[in-house]
């Protein structure tokens, strides 16, 4: 998934920005893990915001697709779901703060996962449209 923004928003406070287009989701199979950030040393996450800037949608059978953003250890410990199919209004941003400790070097993933058919073929997406953006604002003792 493309990095789309790195910026620093205060001494030690970043903000890392991903960018999900629909055609990002084309594995042979229901779930996809794309990778987001390794934190660096000294670091904790503050907050993940997803932005839904379209909403996901399928002609075929795939009926509904959740994002989660987490660890390969627990996919969904800083956002726990959010349906991106036509359910959830789109234009519209989803946030869950807190302060996570113990997260340097830890590898922040995003989960997605259809339900009804795989997202496509391995090299094509079965998904017609769809847009999200993912926010991963950390600190970084210096």
């Amino acid at each position: 998934m493309p990095l789309v923004k790195k910026k620093r928003l205060a001494s030690g406070l970043m903000l890392e920005r991903y960018h999900l287009p629909h055609t990002e989701l084309g594995a042979a199979a229901t779930t996809q893990t794309l990778p987001l950030v390794t934190l660096p040393a000294n670091a904790c996450l503050v907050s993940c915001t997803v932005d839904l800037i379209a909403d996901f949608t399928d002609a075929g059978s795939i009926s509904n697709v959740p994002l989660q953003v987490g660890s390969a250890a627990d996919p969904n410990s800083f956002f726990t779901s959010l349906e991106v199919m036509a359910s959830s209004p789109a234009n519209k941003r989803y946030e869950q703060k807190g302060v996570w400790e113990s997260a340097d070097g830890l590898a922040i993933k995003c989960l997605a996962t259809a339900t009804g058919d795989n997202f496509g073929s391995g090299s094509a997406t079965g998904l017609d449209a769809g847009t999200a953006e993912i926010d991963i604002v950390y600190y970084v003792a210096e």
